[in-house]
């Protein structure tokens, strides 16, 4: 008969096989109520997203789970300033020194009104004063202000790709080592179909359309997202299936 320990200890490693995803050997998708956060495991840790509030505890127990300290945490890099991708940001920064990097332009501030017209603006508008009531602000003590162009020190460097229309100020970051974009809430995957972003939880649907086009530009041949598993195949054919179809 097993011990209540080793049914915990059982319990734990299931949990942790159904919600994580090891990318490429030292880094970890960690998936909480559809959010992901990003583990690269190297000498120090850095963390790309938190999830929402309530998964922090779930982010950290994964982190001990593996052999490593939160304390070991030196950057946490947000890809934009919604609840379900920063809400853990503080509960996380309890337990580290780790330094927060964000765009300018989601500093402070909420996102923009969604652009609709005819019967549809007014109720659109009162969805997005609930959603809004919902996301936070980021706060105004961010350590590391990024413009893109920055070239974060992990991953054998990690290029900060400024990638604007989901949030004003929206981030992708892209491993050359690994040809591996981390691409926030920039695209999303239905099946292995791309997808744009909901128009509604847009800053800009049009400007987040020339920054997929942005990205096309580069060599892919993984694929992560904000939601969702990686996409490992024919990475660079969809992201331009997508751009083709959107542009009709």
């Amino acid at each position: 008969m097993q011990s209540e320990y080793d049914m915990s200890v059982i319990s734990r490693i299931r949990r942790f096989v159904n919600s994580t995803t090891e990318v490429v050997p030292g880094v970890f998708q960690i998936t909480h109520r559809g959010a992901n956060v990003l583990l690269i495991a190297e000498d120090t840790l850095t963390l790309i997203d938190t999830c929402l509030k309530d998964g922090a505890p779930q982010v950290l127990e994964f982190i001990r789970y593996i052999g490593r300290s939160p304390e070991e945490i030196s950057l946490i890099v947000l890809t934009h300033n919604h609840i379900d991708h920063m809400g853990g940001l503080a509960e996380i920064k309890k337990h580290t020194n780790a330094k927060v990097a964000a765009h300018k332009d989601d500093i402070g501030i909420r996102e923009h009104p969604p652009a609709a017209g005819g019967r549809y603006r007014e109720p659109l508008a009162q969805i997005k004063s609930k959603l809004q009531s919902v996301f936070s602000v980021l706060p105004e003590d961010v350590d590391i202000i990024l413009e893109g162009g920055e070239t974060l020190n992990c991953l054998g460097g990690l290029d900060v790709i400024h990638t604007p229309g989901h949030t004003p100020g929206s981030i992708s970051l892209y491993s050359q080592k690994h040809k591996m974009l981390f691409s926030g809430d920039l695209i999303r995957k239905r099946r292995k179909k791309l997808l744009l972003p909901p128009k509604m939880v847009c800053s800009d649907i049009d400007e987040n359309l020339e920054s997929i086009k942005k990205i096309s530009h580069y060599d892919i041949e993984i694929l992560c997202f904000g939601h969702g598993l990686p996409l490992h195949q024919d990475v660079k054919s969809r992201i331009l299936d997508l751009i083709n179809r959107d542009e009709v």
